[in-house]
């Protein structure tokens, strides 16, 4: 599912009062029990191939798993960020580093986690950027623009997208990843307890936080 349509999708349940606004689809955790440790073995075959050189292996995971972290990413920096970019460096490391996969986390999480190294990184940088250029005579600064608006989506849309990735910016940043690794990312929720190191209740907590400020936004801005 591509951005647009997961963020359309959220829109709403962030418009409508409701107690719980949690796809049942993305409450399973579909990466646990024997299926799940099947498709993870599987899917951790297909990383060593393509950690050995194997092009398809690779594109297969690359298929597989890109739009998932481009979303995570566009959720976590924002849509202006170099998001392909961190993408690809994300598989290359992964590849780079998968002999020391240890298998505790799926490799999905796994990959999660390396993006969300770099999105931090990537964010300290363009931090200090702004602060540099914010100090520079205003001849010297270099131009800035927000990106192009997507020339397919509604007016309404895009004026809800943009409110909801403002609004983001305002989240804690810790429930800010649970909330773009559920809703963006589909990750279950016992995959971002792993990776944020709580208990799964905690996770499910942070997001709802989350979605009760941006429910109380949308509904006072948007309606």
């Amino acid at each position: 599912m591509t951005l647009k349509k997961q963020m359309t999708a959220l829109l709403p349940s962030l418009l409508r009062p409701s107690t719980r606004a949690e796809p049942p689809a993305l409450a399973r955790d579909d990466h646990y029990g024997e299926d799940g440790a099947r498709a993870s073995k599987i899917e951790t075959r297909k990383w060593h191939k393509a950690a050995r050189g194997s092009r398809a292996s690779f594109d297969a995971l690359y298929e597989a798993h890109a739009p998932r972290l481009r979303s995570y990413l566009v959720g976590m920096i924002g849509p202006a960020a170099p998001v392909d970019d961190l993408v690809q460096d994300a598989f290359v490391i992964a590849i780079d580093r998968f002999d020391g996969f240890r298998g505790e986390a799926t490799p999905s999480t796994w990959l999660h986690g390396i993006a969300r190294n770099l999105a931090r990184n990537w964010r300290n940088t363009e931090r200090r950027r702004r602060q540099i250029l914010a100090s520079a005579a205003p001849e010297e600064r270099a131009p800035t623009g927000a990106p192009p608006p997507d020339p397919h989506a509604r007016a309404a849309d895009r004026g809800a997208l943009a409110l909801l990735f403002q609004q983001l910016e305002k989240v804690g940043p810790i429930e800010r990843e649970a909330f773009v690794l559920h809703w963006l990312s589909e990750l279950s929720m016992r995959e971002i307890a792993r990776l944020q190191g709580v208990a799964t209740t905690t996770v499910s907590a942070r997001i709802g936080r989350v979605m009760a400020a941006l429910r109380t936004t949308m509904n006072g801005d948007t309606l």
